[in-house]
């Protein structure tokens, strides 16, 4: 089976790390092909043998771990497979993996074991550093390992194809204001309820779509009166179902699970922009696939957190923590945190057993992540959700849509028997189902 339930994917720029997990993806990575043919650079017949070489060692390194991203055509530079660029920024390239910043995957190894890990071996860091304090040498291309296949559109016949735009993002022309995150409306024009076991998300201009949310906006409510060409919308606008970031692949159930659209539901695709050079209209496409027949069993989306909260002005490093407590039988497959930009430091824990510890929260490095192993849940379990947030402004920050207020949200991911729900719950945030909802 895959998953992929991915945020944000890739580094625009090595020197602004702050700027831009999935993200992490949650599915075995599909990355573009590597040129046809390398460049015509010779071998170098000065190299000591034995020397790593970009061909030879490098590359290997960069497919296995990089080129989701970082491919000729990919969505942002350096470009490192091709051995002139991947040797212009080598030394970039190692002092990012060496701080962790790259392969991106913010989740804290030791507590608990997630689908797709991005983590590069010790063995590939050590090949990364010796190529680059050989000089970062090019070596023979004869040496190249074969090209990694390219990401397809996809797979299958889809039962319902929609297209957005085209769309030019026009970006807010305040210093530094490059990200847009706008909204379209997707009709999957149901009569009847029907059980999506896939979802995939192709983009249109991979250099400027940093990454894409799809959101379940019941009965349409959400999004009536919503422009026909999209709106500009942060937070969380509907029941999150996946996300897609550079590399990812479709988003597919196990076999047997689904998750019920009803007669008359929307879908949100919110799509993060990054700004580059020269905007071009943009045409991302969602696919969907629906079971012949109703699946066995279903998956539900639970929000754990709170909105109850205010970060005081001036502070560092204020918590805000919830417990919601279980009703029913669960199992857990995954989990997507959601905090905005004064977020430092997220956790959940069932009992004292962690689901997610992510000890430097980064905006734009959200994501959704699987379990290897899902975790099963009984009545009366608690899971506890803990954000914390710098606040360096003078005034306090309370819960809201805008990325300059604040969220602390756990999106679980559960197979159930039936519409799961918490006890104590509060019916707090406006327009959304708060039967699933605990806001304690």
């Amino acid at each position: 089976m895959r998953w992929i339930l991915l945020l944000a994917g890739c580094l625009e720029s090595y020197s602004e790390p702050a700027a831009s997990p999935v993200t992490p993806d949650l599915g075995q990575p599909s990355s573009p092909a590597s040129p046809s043919s390398p460049p015509s650079t010779p071998p170098d017949p000065s190299l000591p043998p034995g020397t790593p070489t970009f061909y030879k060692d490098a590359l290997g390194v960069f497919q296995r771990n990089c080129l989701g991203c970082h491919a000729t055509g990919g969505a942002t530079a350096p470009v490192l497979d091709q051995a002139d660029s991947a040797a212009a920024a080598s030394k970039q390239v190692l002092a990012a993996v060496q701080s962790g910043i790259m392969p991106p995957f913010p989740p804290a190894d030791g507590c608990n074991q997630y689908v797709g890990e991005r983590r590069i071996s010790a063995a590939d860091s050590q090949t990364l550093m010796m190529w680059v304090n050989a000089g970062a040498p090019a070596g023979n291309p004869a040496d190249a390992p074969p090209p990694i296949p390219a990401q397809s559109a996809s797979p299958g016949t889809p039962d319902k194809h929609v297209t957005t735009g085209p769309f030019t993002p026009t970006y807010p022309g305040s210093a530094g204001a490059n990200d847009l995150y706008w909204c379209f409306v997707v009709d999957p024009a149901l009569t009847a309820a029907r059980d999506l076991v896939k979802l995939n998300v192709v983009p249109g201009q991979k250099e400027e779509v940093h990454h894409v949310i799809v959101f379940r906006d019941p009965g349409g409510k959400g999004s009536a009166g919503k422009p026909a060409g999209g709106y500009e919308c942060n937070g969380v606008p509907g029941e999150m179902l996946t996300g897609w970031v550079p590399g990812s692949g479709p988003m597919e159930l196990p076999s047997g699970v689904g998750m019920t659209l009803a007669a008359g539901d929307k879908l949100l695709m919110q799509i993060h922009y990054h700004k580059v050079a020269t905007a071009a209209p943009d045409s991302t496409s969602l696919d969907l696939y629906y079971s012949a027949t109703p699946t066995p069993q279903h998956a539900y989306v639970v929000w754990t957190g709170t909105p109850l909260f205010s970060i005081p002005a001036n502070a560092k490093g204020y918590q805000v923590k919830s417990t919601c407590t279980v009703n029913g039988s669960w199992k857990v497959l995954g989990l997507a945190p959601h905090m905005h930009q004064h977020g430092t430091a997220f956790t959940s824990y069932q009992g004292a057993q962690c689901l997610m510890n992510i000890p430097h929260w980064d905006f734009g490095w959200q994501g959704g992540y699987f379990l290897q192993q899902p975790m099963d849940l009984t009545s009366g379990a608690k899971i506890t959700t803990t954000c914390t947030y710098d606040n360096p402004s003078g005034a306090a920050i309370k819960f809201g849509e805008a990325t300059t207020d604040e969220m602390c949200f756990g999106f679980l991911y559960v197979v159930a028997a039936q519409k799961p729900t918490f006890t104590g719950l509060v019916n707090l945030v406006g327009g959304q189902d708060t039967a699933s909802m605990c806001a304690n």
